[in-house]
């Protein structure tokens, strides 16, 4: 899934400048308008770039994007609540998305972060707030649904409004939104297979490799192989996929395991495995494929924890991998396991 470009430099700013010139009477050829719209602009950047709500809450809209795009049921994604709305009820808040599906379901979508550890903490919402997004919803004939990153537990949950709390303020704790989660709907699955997963890199034999007596060596690589429960990986396909995981899953990579013959340095494997393996089971989960894409995103845009880009220059379905429905590994068996709302 691509992006369509809307050459922001070129229009967004001046659909910026119309908003603002409507509220604040600014003129086009106002040198002083020019000066008052780029002095807002920057008191108004400057402020939100420092404040850690509006930087997280549009960070995990983004997320959210690239996650529904990388699933791979979903053939396009708006931004519904960029650009003005004009109603005749001025009660209605338009959502953040509008999805359409491979199946032509047609939906809304709100996202919401909740950074709680406790799994018995409800996530709330003003019953106005709902309401404003379920009238919109209801204008178009369209389903509504809430996205809610528990950021603490690194898992999505895709819930309908109906199955929050009918009070003042609804509400929903991360336990029940589990049971009542429907991300399926976009595609998502929980994966496994066998550990572990392994990247080796083979060392070229007809260039130096020794390792000398400080236990220092200089190489050069020859190829590299991937590995499941210790069978090669060979068809490309599997080969993607293994990779992907081995990078992005919850799994453990280890200290490099170094093969040597004598003083030769023949190959290093890298090695991914569960961090709490399951005995008995035959193979180990992965994660859902939501979650394996919200840490590549994490990676991208907040590494150690600090966020330095809203959201990534990959195009929004990059940032996942598709196991096509018909899959039968060779060497890379994996199990998907579909989770249907309770």
């Amino acid at each position: 899934m691509r992006r369509i470009n809307r050459d922001p430099e070129r229009f967004e700013v001046i659909h910026l400048f119309e908003a603002m010139a409507r509220k604040r009477g600014l003129k086009l050829n106002d040198p002083s308008s020019h000066q008052s719209f780029l002095d807002r602009v920057s008191d108004g950047f400057n402020s939100s770039k420092n404040n850690p709500i509006i930087i997280h809450g549009r960070r995990i809209e983004s997320m959210f994007e690239h996650v529904a795009a990388g699933l791979g049921k979903t053939i396009l994604i708006k931004r519904e609540d960029a650009g003005d709305v004009c109603s005749a009820d001025p009660d209605v808040q338009p959502p953040d998305f509008r999805l359409v599906l491979d199946g032509g379901t047609d939906l809304f979508v709100e996202v919401k972060n909740c950074h709680k550890a406790d799994p018995n903490y409800r996530f709330s919402l003003k019953r106005s707030y709902l309401s404003a997004l379920e009238k919109y919803a209801a204008i178009f004939g369209r389903d509504l649904y809430l996205a809610i990153f528990w950021s603490r537990w690194g898992k999505w949950t895709l819930i309908s409004p109906v199955q929050l709390t009918p009070v003042e303020r609804p509400s929903i704790k991360f336990l029940d939104a589990v049971t009542k989660n429907e991300m399926s709907l976009l595609g998502d699955v929980l994966v496994g297979t066998t550990p572990p997963l392994s990247l080796r890199i083979i060392t070229n034999p007809s260039k130096p490799r020794t390792v000398n007596a400080d236990g220092e060596c200089t190489f050069y690589i020859s190829s590299a192989e991937l590995y499941c429960d210790g069978v090669r990986i060979e068809d490309p396909l599997e080969q993607n996929l293994a990779f992907y995981f081995l990078l992005n899953s919850d799994w453990e990579v280890g200290n490099a395991k170094a093969k040597l013959e004598g003083d030769q340095l023949i190959y290093f494997d890298s090695v991914a495995e569960p961090r709490e393996p399951v005995p008995n089971q035959g193979f180990q989960i992965l994660g859902f494929l939501s979650e394996i894409i919200s840490r590549n995103y994490n990676d991208i845009t907040a590494e150690s924890g600090k966020v330095h880009q809203l959201s990534p220059g990959n195009e929004p379905g990059s940032l996942g991998i598709v196991i096509p429905q018909e899959y039968k590994g060779k060497s890379l068996p994996l199990w998907r396991f579909t989770v249907v709302a309770k």
